[in-house]
């Protein structure tokens, strides 16, 4: 799922380290390194449809579910010394106020808490990098590849040769989620003991086409061969951006029927500060995505249950506005899948509603709002939820 309403977090941090200088001895590497960091209050509250009720083994029950949670994380990276830095982060949370205890971390039975601990070490990396021709940073660090995200305890090399090509490759055997609405337990083993690897091709052609095939393993469990193509055209006043991304999902024959995953998109943006769009996400009638999404994925839906489900047919359309430094969006998705009951197959709808309001209340300081609605044909499956946070980025 895509946590499209806090999409600037961090943004600021991230120009920082960009903006680095070059050291020439190791006192210089270490004391004119960068600190950047983040402070922010998240909160959501979620009324459940059809007579669902959160529950817990202290007694309680009821339709609903929310919390309020502050946050906090700090990341150091040194000035490269012959273009090598090291960095180290570290990120905080804990529970101001739940709805039903349990809301929070989980506690009690309560299957709503996803934030699982209250501070970890997120990043602790490091990196040599040569300006423009790529970098290898090994460590814990945060990744956005095309099925692994999150933060990852591994290697990636990034290689760009000429500047139309890149290389990444990434090697991986631990992952956590560490967000302001979930953190994991601990950085947990991805695939066993065995990890995954992935390579990933870019390469653009005048500036039009982008050609992105790539290749993820993990062994006696899954391999994703897949593709994406993107075609832009612009002028000044109309961009047009269509997306064709196909990626197989091949099981182990001990894990599960193999799939596939399917995407068309078509975006069309106005004047700069308007787009329009819309899309088509589509399974396998027989294994559904290949549990292509075990490691990560990004689809444009904040909740998006059931997008890689069975015999998943979803179509979604989106209208977003920016202005200044606000950001406006309304995403809609329908989606008619399988489920199983009783090894018996019965086919469902779910829709979703998404409307976004985020923007820069001041310097550095940032207010995001989501509304979202999902409507399952059964019942007991729907939900509405508001999220908001408020988040200061230094």
């Amino acid at each position: 799922m895509k946590k499209i309403f806090y999409y600037g977090i961090f943004a600021t941090c991230a120009a920082k380290l960009l903006a680095q200088d070059i050291a020439t001895n190791l006192e210089e590497a270490l004391t004119k390194g960068n600190t950047t960091g983040h402070i922010a209050l998240y909160g959501h509250y979620k009324t459940l449809q059809g007579g669902s009720k959160v529950t817990n083994t202290k007694g309680e029950s009821k339709n609903s579910s929310g919390l309020l949670t502050p946050s906090a994380s700090i990341l150091y990276e040194s000035v490269p010394l012959s273009f090598i830095n090291v960095g180290m982060g570290a990120w905080a949370n804990t529970s101001a106020w739940e709805n039903v205890e349990g809301d929070y971390d989980g506690a009690y039975g309560n299957g709503e808490g996803n934030i699982k601990r209250r501070n970890i070490v997120h990043q602790l990396y490091a990196q040599a990098k040569h300006p423009g021709r790529g970098f290898i940073k090994i460590g814990r660090q945060d990744v956005d590849l095309e099925w692994v995200t999150d933060y990852i305890q591994g290697a990636v090399l990034q290689a760009t040769p000429m500047n139309s090509l890149t290389f990444t490759a990434l090697y991986a055997n631990r992952q956590a989620t560490i967000d302001v609405d979930e953190v994991s337990r601990k950085f947990g083993e991805m695939n066993g003991k065995d990890g995954v690897y992935g390579l990933d091709i870019s390469y653009k052609i005048n500036g039009m086409i982008t050609i992105n095939p790539y290749y993820y393993y993990a062994k006696s469990f899954m391999q994703i061969p897949g593709i994406k193509a993107v075609f832009d055209i612009r002028n000044k006043t109309l961009a047009s951006s269509t997306t064709l991304h196909y990626a197989l999902g091949v099981l182990d024959s001990a894990i599960g029927e193999d799939g596939y995953f399917m995407n068309i998109e078509e975006k069309i943006s106005l004047y700069q500060h308007i787009n329009l769009g819309a899309g088509l996400y589509k399974t396998s009638k027989d294994g559904g995505s290949g549990a292509i999404q075990s490691f990560g994925d990004h689809i444009i839906m904040e909740e998006g249950n059931h997008i890689f489900d069975i015999n998943a047919n979803t179509f979604y359309g989106f209208a977003e506005y920016e202005y200044n430094k606000a950001h406006f969006a309304a995403y809609f998705a329908h989606t008619k899948y399988d489920s199983l009951v009783a090894f018996l197959r019965d086919s469902q709808t779910e829709s979703e509603l998404d409307i976004v309001f985020n923007a820069e209340l001041f310097k550095n300081l940032e207010a995001g709002l989501v509304y979202v609605r999902v409507g399952n044909s059964v019942k007991s499956e729907s939900y509405n939820m508001l999220k908001m946070l408020f988040a200061y980025n230094f």
